[in-house]
């Protein structure tokens, strides 16, 4: 992944500049860009005691990772799109990231910025691996014949709890996830979102176009993921400790983007199946609804196709997200 990121700060239209000149520009040290791209150990001379030691492989912390984005992003100004922002789930993490050289009168305000801005970022990152680690034990925790979680520590078993206090204790979890900036979502509905999502937007920013302004409450013909769950167990108390309802749950950060110990690239499939394929065009009319157009004469092969890529699409969209839940934490590589 460092690779990539190299590739995409340095490029430049048809015009690669040198990683050189990109660290001068980003601000970074020199030689950043060539040690994160490092992808095999090395050994060298230890100058002061003469001996040879062996160097790690290049990597970044993930902190470090959203910060180099956020400075090749820079507000929106910079090289990196919206695009690869989106797909990495950056969008929080790099919102207050630019270059600092010139920011401050002075070396000492833009290293003061910059330290501003890393700890913001460390600070959204922790609260991703915590609302993670409140996720997976609410679910290992019903899995285990328990509540998934209770305000004092002492859950009940779930064959003692009412349906009230199953519901309670659902809504406490969820709660406490959202405190920290992410949400539980179902799988397919976020997928379903995903697919259609403009990488310049949020899917709060989305929603309310689904929101009566008047009084700030959700219109019967909102989409079912602003829910979070399904609803038909969700209005089953007694079933929300179903297999197929817990396997369908994810966790999604404060950038839309299903959890990953690490940065992992969620790619968008394109709405146009191939060049030769006839393309669908999605837009919004009003707040009522929804104003579909496509170009082409073929209709039953693009459905034929749209289907295929819909249901391809969705099978790639949580092989990745089983991975990117399996990754282990801390300091992995790219």
């Amino acid at each position: 992944m460092a690779i990539y990121l190299d590739a995409k700060l340095r490029s430049q239209g048809e015009i690669k500049e040198t990683r050189a000149n990109v660290e001068a520009k980003l601000g970074l040290s020199a030689g950043k860009l060539t040690e994160m791209c490092r992808q095999a150990t090395r050994k060298r001379k230890d100058k002061r005691t003469g001996e040879r030691i062996e160097t790690e492989s290049g990597g970044l912390e993930d902190w470090e990772f959203a910060q180099i984005a956020g400075k090749g992003y820079d507000k929106g100004r910079g090289r990196l799109t919206d695009q690869f922002i989106f797909e990495f789930s950056l969008g929080q993490l790099v919102e207050s990231v630019q270059i600092q050289i010139g920011r401050g009168p002075n070396e000492a305000e833009d290293a003061a910025a910059e330290k501003r801005e890393r700890d913001q970022i460390k600070a959204l990152l922790n609260n991703r691996h915590e609302a993670h680690k409140i996720f997976a034990d609410g679910l290992d925790n019903v899995r285990k014949g328990d509540v998934p979680w209770s305000k004092n520590g002492r859950r009940k078993k779930w064959t003692n709890a009412t349906s009230a206090e199953r519901r309670a204790s659902f809504d406490g979890w969820i709660d406490k996830i959202e405190g920290l900036g992410c949400r539980v979502l179902d799988r397919s509905e976020w997928n379903d979102w995903f697919r259609m999502a403009n990488p310049a937007g949020t899917m709060e920013q989305f929603l309310w176009h689904w929101c009566d302004g008047d009084d700030g409450e959700y219109s019967a013909a909102c989409p079912p993921w602003v829910f979070g769950v399904e609803l038909d167990y969700w209005d089953n108390y007694d079933a929300l400790n179903s297999p197929e309802f817990l396997d369908s749950l994810i966790l999604v950060t404060e950038s839309d983007m299903p959890y990953s110990p690490y940065h992992k690239r969620f790619s968008q499939p394109k709405l146009k199946s191939s060049p030769g394929d006839p393309e669908i065009i999605v837009r919004q009319v009003d707040a009522e609804g929804w104003e579909i157009e496509w170009h082409g004469d073929d209709l039953s092969a693009w459905a034929a196709n749209w289907k295929a890529r819909t249901a391809q699409s969705e099978a790639e969209a949580t092989a990745l997200i089983d991975r990117a839940s399996r990754r282990k934490s801390g300091g992995a590589r790219l």
